[in-house]
């Protein structure tokens, strides 16, 4: 079931109980007052022993509803409103919607047995890619077990092990890939009843654990189990929910347009924009088809390994083709080219090979071809501002020409207008234009060069950057814990944005900040709850861009 254990087959919520998996060593119970007992796990869309749907019923003092008179009364988490808490007990006798799913869970009494609760095979995927391994857990019993002076959860007196936790055991789950153990959940506490006994199920949550796996060179499969890793009865009860496999995968963006003008007989240049979360992508070739997309042809020589540089939080790089002029004749009107990228040469061939949706189209028009040539662009800061040259062959026709600034080097817009010189007699054609506009950070620019019946020519990106060593990044604090400590020093004061970002791309702090002029010191608390491993910190002022890895340890 795609790793959420499927749903009720309806129309009412019942049966509460779904057939035994094949994917687990624990042996199957239904739910009742004492089952699933020790070494036995359930499937079910309500975790009651007699189907009840009210969460608030007495913990410890005997009652029919809880299965050993404590555990939690709930329901699934697929597709939950509300991540943390998930869905409501399934209404046995009620009509499947959208408030009452009645989507399944797997629940496992682990207690001492250190075995297999899931496994599966992973077939079909990509060699050399990143993926996200991830499930949902929830501790489903918070008064359970013995505590340090022996006594039962039934007993007077009993201690719970901490305010808001689970006494007794604490479920742990070890996920191991191909035999050998990658990544534990570590405890998975009880985060419900504030230190009570009593009080309703709905404040505990569920909690999402994941990390990330890398395949080999040449991998295409591997098996993966989910096991028992702490070793104990009283306690140790717990559920899973939606296991999920996930990779981040890259975007593309044609430039300069997805569907651009060349005169017939001219030859035209077109890019595309890799990035990536990861820098895996890095194999890449252009194809033609010249049937609509009903076939493409890889073009000769027109393939390669990129190298791409970090920007922001992404890995990106360019990569430019030439449409000959042999292929620019009215016959090719309407010829598709797109890009291929994957993350090994072999992956380009097959599912594992990654495109834009919709293709360039090439238009080829009957227009005068443009005689004169854009020989060179370049470009320079002078007191912060953006000045750009550009050198044309002998205009024999008239041309004018728009000066064109991006701040991503993707999407541009016409800052400027410039005519021709339209001299014949001159054999090259100097031009100069300064931005009035105070560049903060990097930006691009370019020029479009059209003739008086509309055909076009494009030069090529320059990149301009106020390399001011007065907005720097220093004493990061690394790896860091219950907070991030780091300096960042200005001599132009304003507000800076302050991201984290994990693994996949995903924010998940964002700070404002006003900056002085000279240092710095910001501070970014409350991240002991993030999860150990590597984030991008992420500082933004005046259109400037500092990044850093750094890395979370468990406190």
């Amino acid at each position: 079931y795609n790793g959420s254990f499927g749903t009720s087959p309806g129309p009412n919520g019942s049966p509460q109980n779904r057939s035994a998996s094949a994917s687990t060593n624990y042996g199957y119970k239904v739910f009742s007052s004492g089952t699933p007992n020790d070494y036995y796990y359930g499937i079910a869309n309500n975790t009651s022993a007699t189907g009840a749907t009210t969460q608030t019923v007495t913990k410890v003092s005997p009652s029919a509803t809880r299965v050993f008179n404590v555990w939690d009364i709930t329901g699934d988490h697929t597709n939950a409103t509300n991540t943390a808490k998930g869905n409501p007990p399934c209404n046995l006798s009620a009509p499947i919607s959208a408030t009452n799913p009645c989507g399944y869970m797997m629940v496992v009494n682990a207690a001492y047995k250190t075995d297999t609760a899931f496994q599966f095979n992973v077939s079909g995927a990509c060699a050399n890619t990143y993926y996200e391994i991830s499930a949902w857990f929830k501790n489903v019993c918070y008064y359970c077990g013995c505590d340090s002076a022996g006594r039962g959860s039934t007993t007077a007196g009993y201690i719970p092990t901490a305010a808001g936790d689970s006494s007794g055991v604490r479920p742990n789950i070890a996920v191991e890939v191909d035999g050998v153990d990658y990544y534990t959940t570590g405890d998975i506490l009880y985060q419900g009843l504030g230190g009570t006994q009593t009080g309703s199920d709905t404040l505990n949550n569920w909690v999402k654990r994941s990390f990330v796996y890398k395949t080999k060179s040449t991998q295409s499969n591997f098996s993966m189990i989910l096991r028992n890793n702490a070793p104990g009865g009283g306690g140790n009860d717990w559920a899973i929910d939606d296991i999920a496999l996930k990779t981040c995968t890259p975007t593309m963006t044609y430039n300069p347009s997805i569907t651009p003008t060349v005169c017939q007989g001219n030859s035209i240049v077109v890019r595309d924009t890799v990035r990536s979360y990861y820098n895996t992508y890095v194999e890449y070739k252009w194809q033609r088809s010249t049937n609509g997309g009903s076939t493409w042809s890889d073009i000769a020589g027109a393939s390669g390994t990129a190298s791409p540089t970090l920007v922001g939080s992404n890995y990106e790089y360019v990569s430019s083709y030439t449409v000959p002029t042999s292929n620019t004749n009215y016959v090719n009107d309407g010829d598709l080219y797109r890009l291929v990228v994957a993350t090994t040469s072999a992956n380009l061939a097959g599912s594992c090979s990654f495109s834009e949706a919709t293709p360039i189209t090439i238009s080829v028009s009957s227009c005068t071809l443009l005689k004169v040539e854009l020989l060179s662009i370049s470009g320079s800061l002078e007191n912060g501002y953006g000045k750009i040259k550009w050198v044309t062959s002998r205009e024999d026709e008239p041309v004018k020409f728009e000066l064109q600034k991006s701040k991503d080097g993707i999407n541009f817009k016409t800052i400027a207008a410039v005519q021709g010189h339209n001299n014949p007699f001159l054999e090259t054609n100097n031009y100069s234009y300064t931005d009035p506009e105070l560049i903060e950070g990097k930006v691009f620019y370019r020029v479009v060069m059209i003739n008086s019946v509309g055909a076009k020519r494009f030069s090529g990106i320059v990149e301009l950057k106020h390399d001011i060593n007065d907005f720097t990044l220093t004493n990061v604090i690394n790896p860091f814990e219950g907070e991030l400590n780091f300096d960042v020093n200005t001599n132009l004061s304003g507000n800076v944005t302050v991201e984290l970002i994990d693994q996949f791309g995903q924010k998940i702090i964002n700070k404002q900040y006003a900056l002085q002029k000279g240092v710095n010191a910001l501070t970014l608390y409350n991240t002991e709850k993030l999860s150990a491993g590597i984030y991008i910190l992420r500082v933004e002022s005046n259109g400037a861009i500092l990044t850093h890895k750094v890395i979370k340890t468990k406190k």
